[in-house]
């Protein structure tokens, strides 16, 4: 079987399995790109499309550098969305502690050095090559599936992550046992559709859905009586309104420090514990 056959037999298969998957175009060689690219090329991912260089690659190589470009570059992108360029820099910071993802910027910045010994890729596109490479060496191309140890835990790692910095805006790193997580869920995400991160978009769409008023356009136009009822209810909403901010400020003034109080006992107990990790 030629290489060209074997590619499109390895991008079809991975096609069918994610429902997000993005387009794959397979091209013979780095020349068949539509954009400019450096002779030794294997793979690109450009505006939301992965491209495969059949020449470069066989079946199991194939399965990776699809990993690496639809999982680390196209996946990564939409399960963070808007929080992905703050992953990338917290990616970035992680890098120059972490060992695991030291190694692993090193070896990137050793492929992309130019003339001179300086780094041809701007810092975000560096993070970026650092989550895809995880991405390709967490794939198991016998299998076609990610393969990575205490999948559960990691995943949780990068749930806490998530919240440390989008939630409890903490500035964190991120270590390599968040990111596989991240990729793992990237995975999941391609496979199931959707978007995990996506939660408080999702719910604001939903309680925007719900109140909204229902406009029926063939409803009888409205009387006099119900304008006068509609506006009596209005201004006795507008003084509900009044009311229960004054009763709003004194459940503020009285739960503050009840919840410092319970944040203190919680501190101490097995929860704090977690606390303690997550803000870590």
């Amino acid at each position: 079987m030629d290489r060209r056959r074997q590619v499109d037999e390895v991008a079809a298969e991975f096609a069918e399995r994610w429902r997000g998957c993005p387009p794959i175009r397979v091209v013979d060689t780095p020349r068949d790109l539509p954009f400019p690219a450096p002779p030794d090329v294997e793979a690109a991912y450009r505006r939301g499309e992965a491209f495969l260089v059949a020449s470069a690659l066989d079946g199991e190589r194939a399965a990776a550098v699809i990993a690496h470009e639809v999982v680390g570059h196209h996946g990564v992108r939409a399960t963070l969305g808007a929080a992905w360029r703050s992953f990338l820099a917290s990616t970035l910071a992680g890098s120059r502690q972490d060992p695991h993802l030291k190694a692993t910027r090193q070896r990137i910045e050793a492929i992309y050095v130019a003339d001179g010994g300086t780094v041809a890729l701007p810092p975000m596109r560096l993070a970026d090559e650092i989550a895809a490479t995880i991405a390709e060496r967490s794939i198991d191309p016998s299998t076609g599936r990610m393969a990575v140890a205490r999948p559960i835990h990691k995943q949780a790692a990068a749930v806490a992550g998530h919240v440390a910095r989008e939630v409890l805006l903490l500035d964190r790193p991120v270590d390599v046992n968040e990111l596989e997580g991240v990729v793992l869920l990237a995975e999941r995400q391609l496979r199931v559709g959707g978007r995990f991160f996506g939660w408080r978009r999702r719910w604001g769409r939903w309680y925007a859905g719900l109140m909204a008023h229902k406009f029926d356009p063939n409803a009888r136009p409205m009387s006099l009586a119900e304008s006068e009822d509609l506006l009596r209810g209005a201004k006795d909403q507008e003084l509900w309104r009044e009311n229960l901010f004054g009763t709003g400020l004194l459940v503020v003034l009285i739960g503050v420090p009840l919840l410092f109080i319970w944040a203190l006992i919680e501190y101490f107990s097995s929860l704090g514990q977690f606390l303690r990790w997550l803000l870590h």
